[in-house]
């Protein structure tokens, strides 16, 4: 295999079973195999799996299907320190920036246990004119957030809900970029304890005062030009349709394979990972043959 990392995935996840559809399964089950199936030039990307401390004991890259793969693991404590004890979706927020100190290559994809790569690609297909490729949404959907975190950086901006804006995991982010935001943090707030300054903003979930995508966009479209570091009307997009709700799964049962995987313009898909109603058993059935390459020799 080549020694060269040309592109990074970044993963934090949690590997203790005993949930009922828990990460490790999706990992297993669909994640994992979605990648060896199609992902091409496997030697030439590098996974970081990054962990809570206690479910490292859980890790088993033979069971997980990872020997196809390069690959590192660490833990929450490893990355974030004395954060790792904060509230589960902020820590994976401030892991999914501070892994950037670990990163080889230029740029990494976020990504989540929940979704599935639905068509061969290469790391190549995330750049675009060589920039990066960014995925869109609407202002509305996440408003407060884009609001809260912007008054917490200082940037006076008015958002229109109705304007493209961009999007959540997965991303594709700037190795340079990220640290340049760390940096910027650092000075905004007055302290080497970046992650420090923003834990100290989580009170309840009834605000949110921050995500880490909202930080790292408003860093770039305030301090940066965007259109210089990203292609922004990419010919692909990294999220295409995805099971977002219980409304979702029921009307696309049985019509998932046709609705994940008949499109080539986009690379993944999400099973959203809360769903009380999904049945696990019937999703893993349904795609399988999508997604093992067992299945299809």
């Amino acid at each position: 295999m080549s020694n060269i990392i040309k592109f990074t995935f970044v993963l934090p996840t949690r590997l203790k079973g005993g949930r009922k559809f828990d990460d490790y399964l999706r990992l297993k089950k669909i994640l994992i195999p979605s990648l060896r199936k199609n992902l091409l030039h496997k030697e030439e990307i590098e996974l970081l799996i990054i962990t809570p401390e206690e479910d490292l004991y859980h890790f088993d890259p033979v069971d997980l299907g990872l020997l196809d793969f390069k690959y590192r693991v660490f833990t929450d404590k490893d990355v974030v320190g004395k954060q790792q004890f904060i509230i589960g979706w902020f820590k994976q927020q401030l892991i999914k920036l501070a892994i950037a100190g670990e990163v080889k290559s230029s740029h990494y994809l976020t990504l989540d246990s929940d979704l599935i790569l639905c068509n061969p690609i290469s790391y190549k297909d995330f750049f675009q004119e060589d920039k990066p490729i960014i995925q869109k949404e609407k202002y509305q959907y996440h408003l407060n957030w884009w609001i809260n975190t912007a008054q917490l950086m200082g940037y006076d901006q008015n958002f229109n809900p109705h304007e493209n804006c961009p999007g959540v995991t997965p991303a594709v982010l700037s190795k340079e970029l990220v640290i340049g935001l760390v940096n910027h943090l650092r000075n905004h707030f007055k302290t080497h304890d970046w992650m420090g300054a923003l834990t100290i903003q989580i009170k309840n979930f009834s605000k949110i005062p921050w995500t880490e995508y909202c930080l790292y966009w408003l860093y770039l479209m305030n301090e940066h030009d965007i259109s210089r570091y990203y292609h922004t009307h990419p010919q692909k997009v990294l999220l295409g349709e995805s099971i977002w709700t219980e409304s979702d799964y029921h009307t696309m049962k049985g019509e998932i394979v046709n609705k994940f995987f008949t499109y080539d313009h986009h690379m993944f898909s999400i099973v959203q990972s809360n769903l009380n109603e999904l049945d696990f058993n019937d999703l893993v059935t349904e795609i399988s043959t999508q997604i093992n390459d067992e299945l299809n020799n």
